[in-house]
């Protein structure tokens, strides 16, 4: 059975380059570029996903202002699998979380002999702010419920998969 493993890494991603570092960080792998994908800017470019998440973040933290600008979010497989799950699987989280009202920019970064992760593992930097005035942001407990919610999806989707959560406790 293989193991998908979702990690959000420690860090507050509350400096002014978070959304430039990170963005820059996941649209590369070993200083080549990856496949990338998202939702909410058009069309999708690296240029274009930094602009729109820190129009969005200026625009918004002006009303509700937040020291945190993004999530990173890591989904990993344990073994290598298919391009095309992965694949599959950027697709629809990204999908789930724009829905929600947050802009989603992603990578497919390889399997590659000097990661940890040994399979595919795909890179998602998923904005704080909520596009939508009137709709909640993205709090900490707000975001494990979404993500508990695509793992019962994707587990749903793929029987043959488990799902392992490594995410930090924030108080």
């Amino acid at each position: 059975m293989a193991k998908l493993i979702v990690k959000v890494p420690v860090g507050n991603y509350e400096n002014s380059d978070a959304i430039n570092r990170l963005i820059g960080y996941i649209s590369t792998e070993n200083h080549h570029p990856v496949l990338i994908g998202g939702y909410g800017f058009f069309p999708v470019t690296v240029a274009n996903a930094i602009d729109e998440f820190n129009r969005i973040d200026s625009a918004m933290s002006k009303f509700e202002p937040s020291q945190r600008k993004v999530w990173h979010l890591i989904y990993a497989f344990d073994i290598t699998r298919s391009y095309s799950l992965a694949l599959f699987i950027a697709s629809r989280v990204a999908l789930y979380c724009h829905r929600k009202g947050f802009l989603v920019f992603y990578g497919l970064h390889s399997p590659d002999s000097n990661n940890k992760q040994r399979g595919f593992h795909i890179h998602f930097c998923i904005q704080y702010y909520n596009y939508n005035f009137y709709k909640s942001n993205l709090e900490y407990g707000y975001f494990l419920n979404i993500l508990d919610k695509l793992s019962k999806d994707l587990i749903k989707t793929f029987p043959n998969i488990t799902i392992k959560m490594e995410v930090p406790s924030y108080a």
